[in-house]
């Protein structure tokens, strides 16, 4: 075997092992995430869509395997106990690419982010910003 194909090889393994990481911690994380999402956007429905429809699941995520290997780096032994703390990261990301998309779509400008109003949406209060958000 070639010196170019061994390297190859390995390279091949190392991103096989990279990837079965990133797929185990997300296997975990997942449901956690959607149990969460249910309960806390019950009240709306369109919101609790569009984040289900933005969260990548069932597919490898940085976000909270970098929380995990940083756990484990730090000499943490049982890493599922911070599934709480990886889907925290993956939520927290996923909802920029939300809040981003409701902007664009809805026409909010930018003078109503500087006001602070944007903070509503989150508490389901949408009724006081726009009613293009409610539907």
């Amino acid at each position: 075997m070639s010196k170019t194909s061994r390297t190859n090889r390995e390279r091949h393994v190392a991103l096989e092992g990279y990837f079965m990481y990133l797929k185990e911690t997300a296997k975990l994380v997942d449901p956690y995430v959607y149990t969460h999402i249910e309960k806390q956007f019950g009240q709306l429905p369109w919101l609790k869509g569009l984040i289900i429809d933005r969260y990548r699941f069932g597919q490898p995520q940085l976000r909270p395997a970098t929380v995990r290997m940083a756990y484990e780096l730090a000499g943490g032994k049982d890493w599922q106990q911070i599934i709480p703390l990886c889907a925290a990261m993956e939520v927290k990301d996923t909802g920029y690419y939300c809040f981003d998309e409701m902007l664009d779509v809805s026409g909010i400008s930018e003078s109503l982010l500087m006001t602070g109003y944007s903070t509503i949406i989150w508490y389901g209060q949408c009724s006081m910003i726009s009613p293009t958000l409610q539907s």
